[in-house]
Order: structure tokens, then sequence, then C-alpha cells
């Protein structure tokens, strides 16, 4: 449980999800997630013997459950109570505790694509660049819950900074790019608030998409920024996409990136994918699609 996600204001649904499930008689043991990115600390609260990880919280929770979790295939089934819960849309997942009770009774299991960055584990999109700037610059507030409008300064600030450097891009051991730009790479087509970056991307293709917009000025990145929103941007003549199993992204200048939301560091960047090595556990298709009144 991430008892800082999204918005907060989600205990009802945890809470009436516990009781669904120890009401059937199934053992539940409840953690909240440590501050830990890479998943040691979490590693060490989840019991070998389980059946099934439920993860409550947004995307950084998913993450942080799959990178403790790996090598080993446990099923595990998303509670979605953050922010954006990319992933949970992806898969199709709902916030309702009783589609969480009939995955475990008759559920489905999902084989899921996790791709690494520099021994990093995540499953939806890594941004090299600006947006990785916005992620610094929010973090300082991340005490607490976040809406959408918490990324309003952060991004504005950002805008008037940035100073858009050099990088180079490699795929499966092919230079395709070197220029000014920001790169995107990952797993999932989805991106923050319903923006399809990676358009042409699969979660169980066994391959990584790179989308990298050549830009060196503000008005380039309104373009770009606009062409993306209308889902217009993979014909633009200035943006090269590929696909690959290994990426690695390099500059001469300090560039940030983040994974799926969260502060990874600085380039140089090696990206890597591992085919089907996370599973989850879905509802049956169709159950429970009306929305549970808050109590």
């Amino acid at each position: 449980v991430n008892p800082i996600a999204g918005r907060g204001g989600h205990g009802y649904l945890l809470a009436r999800l516990i009781r669904l499930l120890r009401a059937e008689g199934i053992s539940v043991a409840r953690t909240n997630t440590p501050v830990d990115p890479l998943g040691q600390a979490l590693r060490q609260r989840i019991d070998p013997a389980a059946d099934v990880v439920i993860a409550a919280g947004g995307d950084g929770t998913v993450r942080q459950v799959i990178n403790a979790l790996l090598p080993r295939r446990t099923p595990v089934l998303i509670l979605p109570l953050g922010t954006e819960n990319i992933v949970a849309k992806e898969l199709e997942i709902r916030p309702e505790p009783r589609a969480a009770l009939a995955a475990l009774r008759a559920g489905r299991l999902q084989p899921m694509d996790v791709a690494d960055c520099n021994g990093r584990h995540f499953l939806i999109v890594s941004g090299v660049g600006f947006d990785a700037v916005v992620v610094n610059r929010l973090m300082p507030t991340r005490a607490s819950h976040i809406t959408h409008a918490d990324y309003f300064w952060p991004i504005w600030r950002t805008f008037f900074s940035y100073a858009f450097p050099a990088i180079e891009v490699e795929v499966d051991g092919r230079c395709i790019f070197s220029g000014r730009g920001l790169a995107f790479v990952g797993n999932c087509a989805r991106y923050s608030i319903g923006l399809r970056i990676l358009s042409r991307a699969r979660f169980d293709d066994g391959l990584l998409d790179v989308c990298i917009y050549r830009c060196a000025g503000r008005i380039a990145l309104l373009r770009h920024s606009w062409r993306t929103v209308l889902g217009r941007h993979l014909v633009a003549p200035d943006v090269t996409y590929r696909r690959g199993r290994s990426i690695r992204i390099r500059s001469p200048e300090r560039v940030p990136i983040e994974l799926d939301g969260d502060p990874a560091g600085c380039l140089p960047a090696c990206y890597s994918i591992q085919p089907s090595a996370a599973v989850m556990l879905l509802p049956p298709p169709g159950v429970c699609r009306q929305t549970i009144p808050r109590r």
C-alpha cells in the first residue's frame, strides 16, 4: 500500500477490499511501501509463500512491487489508487474491490514485459531530458498526495530554463540519432494525461520502443507538443521512431532521466527488455463495470 498515492481519499476502497478478502477466508498481510524505488526493502516484507501480491497505489507502487518480486513471477493484482494509473488503464483495470475479488476467484494471467535501465526495472516509459527535469522539480513536494495541478509550476519553470542538450541514440547497435532533442523509451503506448508518445508500443511483444523529438528550442517543443496531443507526431520529419531490444543513449552534458515518473539519475543510459518477466492478474472480462459508491 502506498498511503500517499494519488489525490488521497481512497482508504475506503482499500478497507472494503480487505473486508471482502477476509470474508472469503483469504489471509491478508498489509504493508506500506517504503521509500525504496529499487524494491530491496519491500522484498524483505513480502512473504515468499504469498500466492498473489496486491499493489494498492499508483504506477510507482506497481513498479516497486515488480522490482521487489523479480525474478519471481508471483502474480500481481493492481488496485489503482494513483494519479495516473497508466499500467492499470493499459490492462483495463478499475479501482473496484469487487473486480479485484473476481480476479482472485476466476481471473486470468497476463504476462508483461519488464524494461530495464541501468539495472533498474520499469514498466511504462523512461523520459530523457525535459520531462525528467520536471519530475526532479516535483519530487520535493512529494511528501503527500499530488494532483495534475502540482505539475504546473515545474513544467512552467522547465519550459523557460531548459537548454535542450545534444544526445546520441543507438538501437540494437546502430546509431539512429545525434543532435539536440528529447527521447522517450518504453514498453506501453500510454503516457501522462492520455498522451500516446509511444503509440506503437505493446507491453507483451518483447521489444522496446523509442521516440526521439529533434528539438533545439521552445518553439520546436511547442510544435512537438501540439502534434503529440493530436496524435500526429510520428509523421513529422523531425521525429524518429524505432523499436528494438537494446537502446543506448548518451550525452556529453548532464542530462537527467526518469523511470515511470520517478528520478533515475543521468545519462548515459542502457535499456534492455525482459520478455514476460512479470505476471499480472486481471479480472474476468466485463466484471464489475459499475462504480462502487463512496462510503
